[in-house]
C-alpha cells in the first residue's frame, strides 16, 4: 500500500472511532449550552474532518480530481470548527460565564480568520496551529481543575497527548510502513479514546457562574 492509501485507511478507522465515540458522548439529559454538549459536538466535527479527509485521499486526491483542493477546504474548515467547539467545552467546563463568553466570541474570531487562510491557501499546518493553541488552555485549564479535583486528570493528559500528536506531522515522524500521515492517524486514535475517558465527567448541564 502507497502512503496515501495507508493514510486514507487509518483516517476511515480514526473516524469510525470518532464517530462511535461521540455518540456515546451524546446524552439526553444533556443541555445545548452545557460543557458535555460541546464536547459531544466536538468529538462529531472531528470525525466528519476526518471522514471527509478519508474521502479525499481514497478517491479525489489520488486522481487529482478538480474537487480535491475543494474537498482538502472543507477537510480543514470544519477541524476549524471542532477546534471552536473544544475551545467552547473548555471555556464553558473551567472559565465563569463573562470569561467565557469572551473567551468564545475570541475563538470564534480566529476561527474565521483561520478559514479565510484556509480558502486562500493550501496550508494544513495552519488550521493544526490554530487547534495547538486551544489544545494548550484546555491543558492549562483543565489541569488546574484536575489539581483541585473539580475535573478528571484524563482531561489534562489528553490535552498533553494531543499537543504532542499535533506535532508528529510538523517534525515529519513517520513509522515505517504507516507513512507521515497513517503515523498521525494512529497516534490520534489513543489520544481520542482518552480524551473521551475523561470528557464522560463534563456537567451536562448549563453552568452559570
Amino acid at each position: 500500500m502507497t502512503d496515501l492509501e495507508i493514510s486514507a485507511l487509518t483516517d476511515v478507522i480514526l473516524a469510525c472511532e470518532a464517530f462511535f465515540l461521540a455518540g456515546l458522548a451524546a446524552r439526553r439529559e444533556m443541555a445545548p449550552g452545557s460543557p458535555a454538549f460541546a464536547f459531544a459536538a466536538y468529538l462529531f466535527l472531528g470525525a466528519l474532518a476526518f471522514l471527509l479527509g478519508a474521502i479525499d485521499h481514497t478517491f479525489l486526491e489520488p486522481t487529482h480530481h478538480p474537487l480535491n483542493p475543494a474537498m482538502k477546504a472543507a477537510t480543514r474548515i470544519v477541524a476549524t470548527v471542532s477546534s471552536l467547539a473544544l475551545l467552547a467545552m473548555t471555556a464553558r467546563a473551567f472559565l465563569g460565564r463573562r470569561a467565557g463568553r469572551i473567551t468564545i466570541l475570541a475563538g470564534a474570531a480566529a476561527a474565521a480568520a483561520v478559514v479565510v487562510h484556509i480558502l486562500l491557501e493550501d496550508n494544513f499546518f495552519v488550521p493544526l496551529a490554530a487547534q495547538l493553541v486551544v489544545v494548550l488552555a484546555l491543558l492549562i485549564l483543565s489541569g488546574r481543575a484536575a489539581l483541585r479535583g473539580e475535573a478528571s486528570p484524563l482531561l489534562p493528559l489528553a490535552a498533553a497527548l494531543m499537543i504532542a500528536t499535533g506535532m508528529l506531522p510538523p517534525l515529519g515522524v513517520s513509522v515505517a510502513g504507516l507513512g507521515l500521515y497513517g503515523t498521525f492517524h494512529v497516534a490520534v486514535m489513543g489520544t481520542v479514546l482518552v480524551l473521551y475517558l475523561g470528557g464522560r465527567t463534563l456537567p451536562a448541564v448549563s453552568l452559570r457562574r
